[in-house]
């Protein structure tokens, strides 16, 4: 009977004077989990961000982003202001090796530009200066190792830059940090296509014209992003055949065998070249009690179409809303929630609480079609091209050829890409 008093007391002593408790708790700094952030503190929201401030110096790297005009339209709603960092794409120009080419244009789908890339390191710095303006938003620095999930609250254990081991618990936490942290129960459909993303700078002679290429091969889908001034090429190759990239330092001379690269004139290489294994991750369950899962914490996929960050991003903006709607104010106002609405978002003194945790199951269901969308179009695509079969090139080039000449499926999918319908 002493022990288990022992324990409990224990027990109460940890939650009460070592853990930090707050309502919700992002794991993860990175775009995703910013823009979740900002888009809550828009409501006055409290949230916390746990993320090391070692991981802004370590992806001080070349990473480009390709984002949506969707994306950045949300961005823009939160005042992120992106003028003169990214570039435009007007245009994606589609080709096969064997017969095929498909051009998807803004004009088709009514837009300006059908989206945009960016530097990871700028839009990330963007986000942060935000969140760093919002009294609704607090940063701790510290490198998560465990969360659990529990009936009335999750529990996440830390470590912070002294190393020095912290506890926290939550109402929510939102997972926007991709992989390193175990949960329980937690279970991945997972698919290895074999293959690295060989990643670099380019610079051609010819003027990108704020175009977009899709090339696919025998030697393995390529895309080049329109830059600044130069393209930001992702290769995706066999194992070996990237590995023999990195080790002869030849990315430039590779490329100029390639038929497809003909028409960008002269190639130089800006930079180091960089390259990340590729591998299909999709979260069978997207919330396990208080933890939600988002961006690729939930699904990472293949580089092919360029759709992860967006996908991800959308992950935010629904949950957000959901936890808007799931967010009960303070008992003395309570009765006033709907009636009163526009009053409480003009009011920067309410104390939010009272989640209703069950109303944000609705999550998963939301996020299903977008989710299988894109996790599916993405993955065909990738095995279909990587796959070489005797007599099956021209097969495939029709099929580009078919989409290229039935312009409603071909801004079917354009839009469904860009909007996540």
């Amino acid at each position: 009977m002493n022990f288990i008093l022992y324990n409990v007391l224990s027990y109460l002593f940890i939650i009460v004077f070592i853990m930090q408790h707050q309502q919700i708790i992002i794991v993860g700094g990175g775009p995703v989990g910013l823009t979740c952030a900002l888009l809550l503190a828009q409501q006055k929201i409290s949230v916390t961000i746990l993320e090391p401030s070692t991981s802004y110096d370590s992806v001080a790297d070349a990473r480009v982003l390709a984002l949506s005009y969707a994306s950045i339209a949300l961005l823009r709603e939160l005042n992120i202001c992106i003028d003169g960092l990214a570039t435009p794409i007007s245009q994606v120009h589609i080709s096969h090796s064997g017969l095929g080419v498909s051009n998807i244009l803004a004009n088709d789908v009514d837009l300006p530009y059908l989206g945009y890339t960016i530097k990871y390191t700028y839009i990330c710095a963007k986000l942060r200066y935000a969140a760093s303006q919002s009294k609704y938003i607090k940063w701790h620095d510290g490198v998560v190792t465990d969360v659990t999930t529990g009936k009335h609250f999750a529990s996440i254990v830390y470590t912070d830059k002294d190393t020095n081991v912290n506890y926290a618990t939550a109402e929510l936490v939102i997972m926007a940090q991709g992989g390193g942290i175990k949960i329980k129960d937690l279970i991945y459909k997972e698919y290895d296509y074999k293959q690295l993303a060989v990643t670099a700078e380019i610079i051609t002679q010819k003027q990108h014209r704020n175009i977009a290429y899709e090339r696919f091969d025998r030697a393995g889908a390529s895309v080049m992003l329109p830059h600044g001034n130069n393209f930001i090429l992702v290769w995706s190759l066999p194992i070996d055949a990237a590995q023999e990239i990195l080790q002869q330092n030849n990315l430039i001379e590779r490329l100029k065998n390639l038929s497809g690269m003909k028409k960008f004139g002269r190639l130089e290489l800006n930079g180091r070249v960089a390259a990340f294994p590729l591998k299909l991750q999709v979260a069978q369950q997207k919330i396990l009690g208080r933890v939600v899962l988002i961006g690729n914490s939930a699904q990472t996929i293949h580089p092919i179409s360029a759709q992860g960050m967006n996908i991800a991003l959308r992950d935010a903006l629904i949950l957000s809303d959901l936890v808007v709607k799931n967010l009960m104010i303070n008992d003395s106002m309570a009765t006033n929630l709907v009636s009163e609405a526009d009053e409480i978002n003009q009011n920067d003194d309410l104390c939010w609480n009272n989640l209703n945790i069950d109303g944000l199951s609705a999550f998963t269901q939301l996020r299903q079609a977008d989710t299988d969308f894109v996790t599916g179009f993405t993955h065909r695509l990738a095995k279909m091209f990587s796959k070489h079969i005797t007599g099956t090139s021209p097969l495939k080039g029709l099929g580009l050829v078919a989409i290229g000449n039935c312009k409603p499926m071909q801004n079917l999918i354009a839009n469904s890409l860009i909007f996540g319908r």
